[in-house]
């Protein structure tokens, strides 16, 4: 194998981590931006009732 495909190959490893990682970030963020969602939700029927 040469060594530019290996350094290619070591890169686009590099990169599908690193995206891994952003997207697992990603979506615990949308996960606790839904429980932030609930707990508003859960205060206006504690404050103002069912709608």
């Amino acid at each position: 194998m040469e060594r530019r495909e290996l350094e290619l190959r070591k890169e686009n490893e590099i990169y599908r981590l690193q995206l891994a990682g952003k997207q697992s970030y990603m979506k615990n963020l949308m996960v606790e931006l839904k429980a932030l969602g609930d707990q508003v939700t859960s205060r206006q029927l504690a404050t103002y009732g069912k709608a």
